[in-house]
């Protein structure tokens, strides 16, 4: 088996990155998300 290149590395790690990123993303909306359901099962709890 042969070594990667440098080029196909840089390639890989750029990828890599960008899923990364993309991740962080969906958790953040998620933990957006979250909040926003709580809020609203608080003020229905406070409307009953």
């Amino acid at each position: 088996m042969t070594k990667p290149t440098i080029e196909e590395l840089q390639t890989e790690l750029q990828e890599v990155v960008k899923k990364h990123n993309e991740a962080q993303e969906t958790v953040n909306q998620c933990k957006t998300r979250a909040i926003q359901i709580q809020a609203i099962l608080e003020d229905r709890k406070l409307e009953d």
